[in-house]
């Protein structure tokens, strides 16, 4: 059974010089979290946040300025990498063009001289686990993308790491193929239980993968949570914004109660789910309305007009018109309803429960 191991950053820093050298640029900006043994995690933010950088200095590609990397409670900022008990799936496959699949699956395992049996054991393992076996003897110009990159989870799954790293490792395939590569990869890292950490900019496949996200902006960390909390608790503006599609409507707080906070849109009341503490009545916040707890029908809180309306088959997709604001909304199952034309008139009103409250920039 592969040994689990949990990773922990306590105050990590990374400080690159600018391109001109006239200065200092600070990629990640004292980062402290806890990955748990056998968890998967996702870095999840736009380019330039930093989760590359985390990733390579756990992997020992980058030294932190600042901070420690522990695993297990062992500090291994000193360690190179291929003493870190560690693997890498790259976004670019990094595979040797003039070894076939099964020496590219048994570089490593060559360089640590095992015995040829044990390699061929091992490899076949690997190849059977990834969906690739009776392709052995292929080379990489051979396969497709989505087999290549299956040939690179086998290289790094062969060395029987205890933590798996993944550099944005699907943004060179197409929609379908990073769909299903995304299940095979979360189907062998629950078969493992290998500690596993991916960076990525796509909110589906932080969403779909992880038991916990971690979205950064600016070198720092905006929350930590499930997909969940992520999703219907954002603990910022940004949050909101990037996970997902957000509308936002300014809004005041009028009451706050021990299971919600009460505030004022438009003139009419909403009881917005659970108690916050962080919140003062007659504070001006942002409130978090996704595209799916919108009802739009002949009856409504709010009239609105509706700007744009497409057919999209599971859905049907809207944007209206409601005082001022461009709100997208998002009918689920439209068959056997009304369908809205764009310059018509319609009402709007909100699922209660789905609504979010986020403090203003």
């Amino acid at each position: 059974m592969r040994k689990k191991t949990n990773i922990e950053l306590i105050g990590l820093s990374k400080e690159f010089a600018t391109p001109d050298n006239a200065g200092i640029f600070r990629a990640v900006d004292n980062v402290s979290l806890e990955i748990g043994a056998g968890d998967f995690v996702t870095l999840l933010g736009p380019s330039g946040c930093g989760k590359t950088t985390i990733l390579r200095m756990i992997a020992g590609f980058e030294t932190p300025t600042a901070g420690d990397i522990l695993a297990d409670s062992r500090r291994i900022n000193d360690l190179p990498p291929d003493k870190r008990d560690s693997a890498m799936v790259f976004q670019s496959y990094a595979l040797f063009p003039h070894l076939n699949v099964f020496s590219n699956v048994a570089f490593g395992l060559q360089l640590k001289k095992m015995p040829a049996g044990d390699i061929e054991q091992k490899v076949t393992a690997a190849l059977k686990m990834v969906g690739l076996a009776g392709l052995d003897t292929r080379q990489p110009n051979q396969l497709s993308g989505g087999q290549q990159q299956r040939v690179a989870l086998a290289r790094a799954l062969v060395m029987e790491p205890s933590v798996l790293l993944f550099d944005e490792p699907l943004s060179n395939l197409d929609a379908k193929l990073r769909i299903q590569m995304r299940r095979e990869i979360r189907r062998i890292q629950r078969t493992l239980g290998l500690t596993s950490i991916y960076v990525t900019h796509d909110q589906a496949e932080a969403m779909s993968l992880s038991d916990k996200v971690i979205v950064m902006n600016h070198g720092r960390i905006e929350q930590i949570g499930t997909p969940d909390e992520v999703y219907q608790r954002p603990a910022s503006e940004f949050v909101a914004d990037f996970i997902g599609i957000a509308n936002f409507l300014d809004a005041e707080v009028i009451a706050i109660e021990h299971d919600a906070t009460v505030v004022r849109l438009f003139g009419e009341k909403f009881r917005v789910p659970g108690f916050r503490q962080d919140l003062q009545v007659g504070e001006q916040v942002r409130l978090v309305v996704r595209p799916e707890i919108v009802r739009l029908g002949r009856e409504g809180v709010f009239d609105a007009t509706v700007t744009f309306s497409t057919y999209m088959g599971p859905s049907q997709e809207y944007v209206v018109d409601l005082k001022g604001y461009s709100l997208q909304i998002e009918d689920a199952d439209p068959t056997g309803r009304e369908r809205f034309a764009e310059g018509g008139s319609v009402r709007v009103s909100f699922k209660q429960e789905g609504l979010h409250i986020v403090k203003k920039r």
